[in-house]
Parts: C-alpha cells; structure tokens; sequence
C-alpha cells in the first residue's frame, strides 16, 4: 500500500470496506461479465449510503465513532488498441476508478497490456498483463510499474474495486428476476440473478476477519458490452481485531451498513487511449 502515499486511518478503514466487498468469485462474474470490443469504453456510475460505528480498545460499546460511508463516483473500462508482443495478439485495456468515500477521494488509473486469449477468457484476465501503467491522481502521467510489489498492489486496488460476486457454491437462496431497469432515461426489460451471501472469513493480507450479510442483485442486457448493466449491493458487517494494522491501531471493531449501486452511465465507440504515447 506503501505505493498509493500516506494512508490516513480514515482513508485506510474505507479501503479495507472495499476490499471487503471483492468477494471470492472471478472477476468475470460481476460487474465486468465480459470484455468489451476494441474502441469502446464502458463507464458505470456508483452511489453508496452508509454508516461505519468504529469501536476502539477501551472504549465501552455505547462510544462508537460514527463514519458516514455515503458516496459518489464511477468506474471506466476502454478497450484502446492492440499490439503483438513475443507473437502473442494483445490488447491495451484502460481502467480509471475515481470515488469519493465521506471526504476521502479514492483514485486509480491504470493502462494494461493483456494478451488476446486471456481477454476473452473467464477468469481475472488483469492478473496475467505483461506491462501496466499506473497513476493514483488525476494529474499525474501513468508510469511504468516495474517492481512486482508495485504490480500486486496495483492489481489489488482494481480487483478490489471492481465489484465481482461470491464463487457459486458459496450463494445462498439463488433465484432469478425479471425488473425493468432505466439506464439513460431508458427502460431496459432485463433478468437479474438475486441471492444471499454470508460471509466468515479473514481478510486477505491483513489480521482482520470480516463476519456479515450480503445481498446482491446484478441486472444484464444485450445492450451493455460488458453484459451488467445495474448491480446492487448491501451489506451488513463487521470487521474484527484490526488492532495490528499501524494505522488502525486503536481498532477493536467495526459495524458496516452499506447499499452500493453501480449503474451504466455511458457508452462511448471509437475511443482513443487518453496516453497514446505511453506504451
């Protein structure tokens, strides 16, 4: 994390939600089903209401630190060009996250370059790209990501925040349901795969164990070039024993109530890489 500057304990607690949230499932089952073609560029707006009750060691339970967790902001996917690199057909693939969690903005853009075959397989075809650029301002010109502690943090931040489901067998009351969506003042008749998702487990990468309920509904169409074109998340959880984290040292518990929203804002064809130069 040391490779996204100074992590307050605020900003650090709305990472860790996020990270949360990137249940175990393939990236390709979520919000991103599908690659979308060369040229075009897939943008999904979010919308988050929330509440995080921070408990600190110490402290009695009727004193929580109440953490508005309301926000704003959207994800990006552009498919920008292709290149050939050791006789492999690939494609260069720009994804720009860019939130507002309370008054902590969360920013992330990153160029990959991915081969062809890993692209259209299922899976999480960013883990396998053999050169990624990366910024975490607007401002700032990608670099090379040279380092592979540079790469798996990089890759980390855009798997936890691109939104997948739960692996199969771990989905509880799984059905099927027909709503009517509106996307751009449209109304789009489409199926969703509604169900439970409980949840046990230690946090990857960190002493902490997140316990909770998650409900999600995702909505696709043949319209959408990455097949979703609304996923809802709610969730209600908490984090445990944080106290080994140097900026969660305070930290005994967290209460998270979240609903998430991501809907497809726009989608743009003939697009360009916004860093043509780089590659």
């Amino acid at each position: 994390m040391k490779h996204f500057g100074a992590i307050s304990c605020r900003y650090t607690l709305v990472f860790l939600i996020f990270l949360s949230l990137g249940a175990d499932g393939a990236l390709a089952d979520g919000l991103l089903q599908q690659m979308p073609p060369k040229g075009t560029a897939v943008k999904y707006e979010f919308h988050q209401s929330g509440m995080g009750q921070i408990f600190e060691s110490g402290k009695g339970d009727n004193e929580p630190q109440k953490t508005p967790m309301d926000g704003d902001g959207h994800i990006q996917l552009a498919v920008v060009g292709s290149a050939v690199v050791a006789g492999l057909k690939c494609r260069w693939i720009e994804i720009e996250h860019d939130m507002t969690i309370g008054d902590q903005r969360i920013y992330t853009f990153a160029k990959l370059l991915i081969p062809e075959e890993d692209v259209i397989a299922a899976g999480d075809p960013l883990v396998r790209a053999l050169r990624i650029f990366h910024a975490d301002t607007p401002e700032a010109m990608p670099t090379l990501v040279k380092s592979q502690k540079h790469r798996q943090a990089v890759l980390s931040r855009l798997s936890e925040m691109i939104p997948r489901l739960p692996n199969a067998e771990n989905r509880v009351n799984m059905r099927l349901q027909k709503q009517d969506v509106e996307i751009g003042g449209r109304k789009l008749s489409c199926t969703g795969r509604v169900f439970d998702y409980v949840v046990d487990r230690y946090v990857p990468n960190g002493p902490h164990r997140d316990q909770g309920y998650f409900f999600f509904r995702v909505f696709s169409h043949s319209t959408s070039p990455t097949g979703t074109v609304y996923m809802e998340v709610l969730r209600e959880s908490q984090l445990i024993g944080c106290e080994n984290l140097s900026a969660l040292d305070k930290l005994q518990r967290m209460n998270v109530s979240t609903i998430s929203r991501y809907r497809l804002m726009n989608v743009a064809q003939d697009v360009q890489s916004r860093f043509p130069e780089i590659d």
